[in-house]
């Protein structure tokens, strides 16, 4: 099994059948053996704009929101690659940072100092209690690659075809199981 660590990406398998992460792509953003894990999904955009949800029509519609799991839809949260700009994000790996100081992210937001580029928010994240993410890899339910800040802040494909490319990637075998149905009988 893949030693896990924050800034890996889970990639759901194929034939994944639970409707939260059906092709999808997390981003494990920590991880702590004893306590869990906490990721954000990249490839699930929500039909809201983050200015629908803030309220203040000054944030620019690019600003999409993205589902970031099953748990916790009341809570906004955000990755960025601005921590000289945003004080009190929790780091994921070299320059991608969890959160921080909210009130200095809404003041850069209407400053027009932050762009699609640099911040990504979601509403709700994925989570696994102790030895729960394990347990899911036993069984071949996730397929493990390295994050890159491209992988987070750049890819503007749809859900599906944003999955098959970060699959596709990781060699030949890979890109066969990117290919195949949802369903083995439609083979």
């Amino acid at each position: 099994m893949p030693k896990l660590r924050s800034g890996q990406l889970l990639i759901a398998e194929p034939f994944m059948q639970d409707p939260n992460f059906k092709k999808s792509v997390v981003l494990l953003c920590q991880y702590h053996p004893d306590e869990g894990a906490f990721g954000l999904i990249l490839n699930q955009p929500l039909p809201v704009k983050l200015k629908d949800i803030l309220d203040l029509d000054d944030i620019p519609d690019a600003f999409r929101l993205f589902r970031g799991g099953p748990v916790d839809h009341h809570h906004l949260f955000f990755v960025h690659r601005a921590p000289h700009l945003i004080e009190g994000g929790l780091p994921i790996q070299d320059n991608l940072y969890l959160g921080g100081y909210f009130e200095k992210v809404r003041r850069l937001l209407l400053e027009g100092a932050l762009t699609v580029r640099d911040i990504k928010f979601f509403v709700g994240y994925s989570g696994w209690g102790a030895g729960q993410l394990e347990q899911e890899l036993s069984i071949n339910s996730w397929i493990i690659d390295s994050a890159t800040e491209k992988d987070v802040f750049e890819s503007r494909l749809s859900e599906e075809r944003y999955w098959r490319n970060v699959l596709r990637r990781k060699g030949k075998m890979f890109e066969y199981l990117a290919t195949l149905p949802d369903s083995p009988i439609q083979n």
